[in-house]
């Protein structure tokens, strides 16, 4: 029984380690790597600004979400174009700079409830420890063997929906900003409607089903289509839907966090806070 008792504490132990060490790898590359593109962006603007930025070849090697491809994608038309991209960098930066915030506060909020499932998980090893040291009763063997197999696999299950549910919420921010932002660059030029509508994710935007992006969606695709016509661009709606777009990202980024709460909160009570009981009850079970 001492084996059994051990391999659950262990078990979970580690698993907890191995999270919170993943975790802290993660949160930590991702939030330092994207403060160094904003270093390397405000480098980059210093030679725009200076008009030296003709000759100046810029190649994003730090890679944070889909910032380094849309600022990569601007200098390429700046370079190739001359389109004047200053206004949409100092844009997409302030977008930056709030979303790494937004990581940091995620970060917290992860580490928050792995050490809130790891003090229930230890409630009920201390609980059996004591328990068995000091009354002379433990839990069936085949309960214990339960509780493990259940902390072990709500681990997994918030790792595993975490993972999730950040892929479907965030998934289609990049192509919107990467169609606000390249349009803006490359209507000022004098290229064809034809090369415009080529640099723009079109196909992603037109695929998109995500009802908080539906309404700003259509007025995307109108836009396009206006300027197709019309070969002019409404600069002042343009920045209404900017503004719209980075209200959208900010509500994604509540609905997030609140649904990761929520989820800390599934699995601390059926996961964890459950298996307590279950030892509490296979005990009185034994002393009747």
């Amino acid at each position: 029984m001492e084996k059994i008792i051990f391999f659950g504490i262990f078990a979970i132990s580690s698993c907890f380690l191995l999270n919170f060490y993943l975790l802290r790898v993660e949160v930590l590359s991702s939030t330092q790597k994207g403060e160094l593109l904003v270093e390397k962006i405000n480098k980059s603007l210093g030679h725009l600004f200076s008009n030296s930025g003709q000759n100046f070849e810029l190649k994003f090697e730090i890679q944070y979400k889909f910032y380094s491809r849309i600022l990569s994608l601007l200098f390429q038309q700046r370079f190739k174009f001359g389109s004047p991209v200053q206004t949409e960098i100092l844009r997409l930066r302030s977008v930056l700079m709030e979303d790494i915030r937004f990581e940091k506060e995620l970060g917290g909020h992860f580490k928050g409830s792995i050490l809130q499932v790891l003090v229930l998980s230890m409630i009920t090893w201390v609980f059996a420890g004591f328990t068995w040291k000091f009354i002379g009763f433990i839990a069936d063997a085949k309960v214990i063997a339960l509780i493990i197999t259940m902390q072990l696999l709500g681990l997994g299950f918030f790792y595993f929906n975490y993972s999730r549910k950040r892929r479907v919420v965030f998934h289609n921010i990049p192509h919107f900003y990467q169609f606000i932002m390249i349009y803006t660059s490359l209507v000022k030029t004098n290229i064809s409607v034809q090369g415009v509508v080529s640099s723009l994710p079109v196909k992603e935007i037109e695929n998109c089903n995500d009802e908080a992006l539906l309404h700003l969606k259509k007025i995307l695709i109108n836009f396009l289509n206006e300027y197709g016509l019309k070969g002019q661009l409404n600069l002042e709606g343009f920045d209404l839907c900017l503004e719209e777009m980075n209200f959208i990202q900010m509500q994604k980024f509540k609905k997030f966090i609140s649904e990761i709460l929520h989820l800390k909160l599934f699995v601390s009570l059926v996961f964890f806070f459950t298996g307590y009981l279950l030892y509490i009850f296979d005990l009185v079970g034994q002393s009747l």
